[in-house]
């Protein structure tokens, strides 16, 4: 678990749109990668205000994943988009048009 752990947050470093692609997968799959995926998408999001196509399927796979089970994803998931510029300026206008799940 430990090694599959690592290979997702190694992936979160590589500034690639397939390792975003990739990192969507594995955070949809669930556990028990799920969580250290989103983590790892919110990672490729960074925190410049200028996305680029890595950045940006990052960000789309995030907010994806705010609305689907299972609850341990979709927190990291919150807590990914959380910790990113573009991220919470979407948290908030989606909290500003009710968008948010009600959990």
């Amino acid at each position: 678990a430990e090694v599959r752990a690592e290979a997702v947050r190694t992936l979160g470093k590589l500034k690639a749109p397939a390792a975003a692609e990739a990192l969507a997968a594995l955070a949809k799959a669930g556990p028990p990668v799920g969580p250290e995926a989103a983590n790892a998408l919110g990672a490729l999001v960074g925190t410049n205000p200028k996305l680029d196509d890595t950045a940006t399927k990052a960000l789309s796979a995030l907010q994806g994943l705010v609305a689907a089970p299972p609850a341990d994803v979709q927190k990291a998931a919150l807590g990914a988009l959380a910790g990113t510029r573009a991220g919470t300026v979407w948290l908030l206008d989606q909290h500003a048009a009710k968008q948010l799940p009600a959990a």
